[in-house]
């Protein structure tokens, strides 16, 4: 089946998002036959006031709707215009929404036709495009849009864009094809029978192999260039200099290079503090290139976040690459979790196609047939569309390593041989931790390691040293037990035959272990669910705290017969591990009972054999780790986290080391000759005590081959930047969410109003902010302003993104956007923290290492809440400035900065701003002077 030759392409704007209570503002059609084309556009009176926010976003005004027909008479015209021409729109289902509700009001006939969504083409076709928004699609492939957000622009683009669409699904790979009709079969709808076409007995394929990157050929750049060649780099003139836009000689930078040149060839350990626009990557990058490619020995480079990673790895890397010819091959590596696993992709695709995952199912097998890496990073995957990308991956598979027929083209192997030919591996701190845990398995050997966001180092360990169970892994195992190729019923199944025809082989004995393992499968299966169930009951009876989940800390544990509940949970525990260990050691049994050669020569798979041994040895973890978290460890903490009313997902149980100092000293440091720590914020007051403390390098053979170094900032705090603190706002401190915003609300507004937004306010509780925005929400829209908060109004990087777009908007944020959020320029006026950063005192992991310190007769407060909570104050003011141009206020409306005697340790890990203490009126007559003196042009009290 060919496109439709003739189409309507749609677009409206409305007064809000919901259909059924808000209207329709303008409506355009974009008429399109083999004989050219035309457009039709009409404003819309909606009989109601227009939101300033929306009027800003479109540029319609009152007085633009001035004689505009009403809805009822614009339908009228648009349902004769488009009779029944198939119907294009991009999310189309809001534009069609707003449309079928309007025709029903005015009793108009119902569209009927075909729609064509161009946001779910795009999806299909391109799926790892970095936004699938209209003008981001017609921009790539050098369509026109005129103005987004006006109706008849945006009818034109979907137009051009779906016939591109028509033509992109036309020159797919047969075979690509071929697998998207089998996948679409069962969906029934106009873009599945698009797909389909011809192909309604398609049968899928798997993708080709990829061809293989190994980053710089065998023999490249020279491996004696000396590390003298490397730092002249930062030098005005250079190689790097002429690429980098906008460069700029850093004395920081140098001196921060030199320091990690020196940890390197002396062999020592390096922590290193880099103020904001050091330029801290290229400061470690460039010698860690210089030095592995010279020396021979490889640099990991682990990072917290993925956009870090992506930095190095698509700006950084290539630029220094580049600049310098240093010799060395850079290669990215992730956990399993981060690749699509084949084998399973193949079994998948042998099953019949599913109503249910089909459209996943279609995007994923036009994804494979393009990714290089198998890596979901390059999908933004998300909420469902994540988890089920999980029951696909490398982690959801007992994983057979060269036994497996794929293993050549494993996504996850051909990673990790990229990283053993590699000079410099990219890789996160998870990756890091999983190494030590797997006693050096994971990553490549190496000596030498640069950890930047060393700040979240001590959290990392304790999370990812510790033990994990996960009832939807603990679901995905069964499931993969009981169904599919690999599944224990279909090895029975080839087992049995073999057993018949020479009942004391090999397979004969293997089958009989297989049946011992079978016999507790289901008793572990049933004890399990009971086991998470019972999880659930028991946290409903604590108070966890939280909004979406509870997390409920397991100690002290109740004494036997004094909580029923507890009794039966621990019951329900120890049959389901016990249960477990039998199932491993039953399937871990039956494989070595399968020797190769009598496997092979009864027909059976060497890599089927591998799966059941693998399988084996998944169960008997999780027994272990579920005894673990449930029964508890000495210095270890344990907890529950589970779903609340208001939340989704599912049960996770948690046991982590409650002090990580010595097996940071032991198992990470000590093995090897350097590591670089690096950060913006790893000092407190000035001292890293805190830090080398916390992370094992306070004491000891490691505290001697340690050296420190404080690289300042370039930018100039004292003009670029205001502190302002008022003194007389209602205390957030002891206060009640919704009167401390009541309270605040009203001189925030004037604030947020004087700055014309571009401001970013800082939470660290979610429930405070919830309250805020509702508070500033409605005065803010009200004069123009849009007030966006985390998790009401869009993700993380959405708002972001409204926020560098540079208009008037203000974001409400919480844990996350502390830190890593970058909006530099007029963008980002005015940051406003909330509250003084101290963590709750009753997250479980954190009330435990309060309560090591205090039995070390030390004070928690000054030796641990103190200390983590400035350093999360420094990451958010650090929001603030970003460039050697910016100019802003921060807002502290926590009054213990100034009114408490441990304020000052706030203040003095500040690098060097104005700070302005005093009434609220004062304070913002003065951060109003203070803008206005910076940006005349933009601002008005």
């Amino acid at each position: 089946m060919e496109g439709p030759r003739a189409f309507a392409a749609i677009d409206c704007e409305t007064t809000g998002l919901d259909a059924s209570s808000d209207s329709l503002l303008q409506l355009a059609v974009c008429v399109v036959h083999p004989e050219g084309s035309r457009g039709w556009s009409t404003l819309v009176d909606p009989g109601r006031p227009v939101p300033q926010a929306i009027q800003r976003l479109t540029g319609i005004s009152p007085e633009r709707l001035a004689g505009a027909p009403g809805p009822d008479e614009a339908l009228a015209q648009f349902r004769a215009l488009v009779g029944d021409l198939p119907l294009v729109a991009h999310q189309a289902s809001f534009d069609t929404g707003f449309i079928r509700q309007g025709l029903r009001r005015a009793g108009l006939p119902p569209l009927e036709q075909d729609v064509y969504d161009t946001l779910e083409m795009a999806r299909l076709l391109d799926p790892a495009a970095g936004s699938h928004r209209l003008e981001d699609l017609v921009r790539a492939r050098n369509l026109e849009l005129t103005r987004a957000h006006d109706a008849l622009a945006d009818a034109t683009a979907t137009a051009a864009l779906f016939s591109a669409l028509l033509n992109e699904l036309e020159d797919l790979e047969p075979e690509l094809r071929d697998t998207l009709a089998y996948l679409a079969g069962p969906l029934g709808t106009p873009l599945a029978r698009l797909v389909v076409g011809d192909r309604a007995q398609a049968v899928p394929h798997l993708p080709p192999a990829a061809e293989d990157e190994d980053g710089r050929p065998e023999g490249a750049g020279d491996p004696a260039r000396s590390l003298d060649a490397i730092e002249a780099l930062l030098s005005p003139g250079s190689a790097l200099a002429r690429r980098l836009k906008g460069f700029e000689v850093r004395g920081g930078q140098r001196q921060m290079m030199h320091a990690v040149r020196q940890a390197l060839e002396g062999g020592r350990h390096l922590v290193v503090e880099a103020g904001t626009g050091t330029g801290k990557s290229l400061a470690y990058l460039l010698p860690a290139l210089a030095w592995a490619a010279g020396q021979g020995s490889r640099v990991v480079v682990a990072t917290h976040t993925v956009n870090l990673q992506e930095q190095l790895l698509s700006r950084d890397a290539p630029m220094a690459l580049g600049s310098a010819d240093p010799g060395g091959r850079v290669a990215l590596l992730k956990g399993r979790a981060h690749y699509l696993c084949l084998k399973l992709w193949q079994e998948h695709l042998a099953s019949p196609p599913s109503v249910l995952d089909a459209a996943r199912d279609m995007r994923l097998a036009s994804w494979l047939w393009r990714t290089r890496t198998g890596d979901s990073g390059e999908l933004g995957l998300y909420g469902e569309d994540a988890e089920y990308f999980a029951t696909l991956s490398t982690e959801a598979v007992a994983c057979t390593g060269r036994r497996c027929p794929l293993y050549e083209r494993c996504f996850l192997y051909r990673a990790r041989r990229r990283a053993e030919r590699a000079d410099v591996v990219v890789a996160n701190h998870a990756l890091v931790f999983a190494d030590i845990g797997r006693e050096g398995s994971v990553l490549p050997a190496h000596e030498y390691l640069v950890l930047d966001e060393a700040h979240h180092l001590e959290d990392e360990a304790a999370l990812h040293l510790g033990h994990v169970v996960g009832e939807r892994s603990l679901e995905r195992f069964f499931a993969g037990l009981a169904h599919g190729a690999s599944s224990l019923t279909a090895l029975r199944a080839v087992l049995e035959p073999l057993a018949g025809a020479d009942p004391g082989g090999a397979a004969a004995r293997a089958r009989r272990l297989l049946e011992r393992a079978l016999s507790p499968l289901e008793v572990a299966r049933e004890a399990a669910g009971e086991c998470m169930n019972l999880c659930r009951a028991w946290a409903q009876r604590r108070d966890g705290g939280g909004y979406a989940r509870a997390t409920v800390r397991l100690e002290p544990r109740p004494e036997p017969g004094r909580d029923p509940v507890w009794d039966a949970l621990a019951e329900a525990g120890r049959r389901t591990s016990t249960a477990l260990e039998e199932v491993g050691r039953g399937l871990q049994h039956a494989a070595e009972a399968l020797e190769p050669e009598e496997a092979a020569a009864a027909g059976l798979p060497a890599e089927r054999v591998a799966a059941l041994g693998a399988q084996g040895q998944r169960a008997s973890e999780f027994a272990v780790d579920l005894l673990l978290c449930l029964g508890g460890r000495e210095g270890w903490v344990s907890w529950l986290e589970v779903p609340t009313a208001r939340g989704g997902g599912s049960v996770v149980l948690r046991a982590s080391p409650v002090d990580v100092a010595e097996i940071l000293r032991n198992e990470l440091f000590a093995p090897k000759r350097s590591v670089i720590l690096t950060s913006a914020t790893l000092s407190v007051g000035g001292r890293f005590g805190y830090f080398r403390t916390r992370l094992g390098l306070g004491t000891g053979s490691e505290a001697e081959r340690t050296d420190e170094l404080a690289v300042s900032s370039p930018f100039r705090y004292r003009e670029q930047a205001l502190l302002v603190v008022p003194t007389d706002l209602p205390p957030v401190s002891g206060t009640p969410a919704d009167v401390f915003a009541r309270g605040v609300g009203p001189w925030l507004v004037r604030l947020l109003v004087a700055t014309r937004g571009h401001a970013l306010v800082l939470f660290t509780s979610n429930r405070h902010m919830r309250e805020m925005r509702a508070e500033l929400g409605p005065a803010l829209e009200s004069r123009g302003i849009a007030c966006l908060a985390q998790g009401l109004d869009g993700g993380r990087s959405a708002l972001a993104s409204a926020l560098r777009r540079n208009e008037e908007t203000v974001v409400l944020g919480s844990a996350s956007f502390w830190e890593g959020v970058d909006v530099p320029g007029d963008a980002l006026r005015c940051v406003v923290l909330a509250q003084l950063p101290f963590w709750p005192p009753d997250m479980p992991l954190q009330q435990a290492r309060q309560e090591a310190v205090a039995a070390r007769g030390l004070s928690p407060f000054r030796e641990l809440q103190l200390p983590q909570a400035v350093l999360r104050f420094k990451q958010g003011f650090g929001r603030l400035i970003r460039s050697t141009s910016d100019r802003g206020v921060a807002v502290v409306l926590d009054g213990r900065l100034v009114t408490q005697p441990y304020g000052r340790a706030f203040v003095d890990s500040l690098p060097g701003p104005e700070v302005h203490a005093g009434p609220a009126e004062e304070v913002l007559e003065r951060a109003v002077r203070w803008l206005n003196a910076g940006m005349p042009s933009h601002l008005g009290a």
